[in-house]
């Protein structure tokens, strides 16, 4: 495994989000997490152990309403569409996020970090496309450790 990035999960809510725009709520959103769906990750994955790890360590149980998916696509929608609140990986959010239609909420993810990275077979030869696919994705890795620097 040859590790590239490290990439977090996010709270992700529209921009007008109850938990963004109530006084009464934003003092400590995860209090409130259980008056809303909740979109996680469908259970056996790793993005779901991470997610259900950090509610036990918040003295958060199981949740009353969610959707369970790995569909960006329904995700995506659903949340810019109602008071979901999407736990997913910064890396699939993060163009709804450059552009303002989603959110995060402001609670600290830290310890949810995936790593992301390459994991080839030792004794594959690899074909001319294969290494520049490989070398591509390395550059893109930089760049975005580049561009976030507090990335592990």
């Amino acid at each position: 495994f040859e590790h590239l990035y490290a990439d977090p999960l996010v709270l992700a809510v529209r921009p007008s989000h109850p938990l963004l725009q109530d006084p009464a709520l934003q003092a400590n959103p995860l209090a409130h997490l259980q008056t809303f769906t909740v979109i996680l990750p469908t259970p056996g994955t790793a993005i779901r152990h991470t997610a259900d790890s950090f509610l036990l360590t918040r003295g958060l149980g199981p949740l009353a309403r969610t959707i369970e998916t790995l569909s960006v696509s329904i995700s995506r929608s659903y949340t810019a569409g109602s008071n979901a609140v999407w736990f997913c990986p910064l890396g699939a959010v993060r163009p709804d996020l450059d552009s303002g239609a989603l959110v995060p909420l402001p609670v600290s993810m830290a310890g949810t970090e995936e790593l992301v990275g390459l994991t080839l077979r030792a004794d594959m030869v690899l074909t001319q496309a294969q290494r520049e696919v490989i070398s591509a994705i390395r550059l893109l890795a930089a760049e975005r450790q580049r561009a976030n620097p507090q990335a592990v």
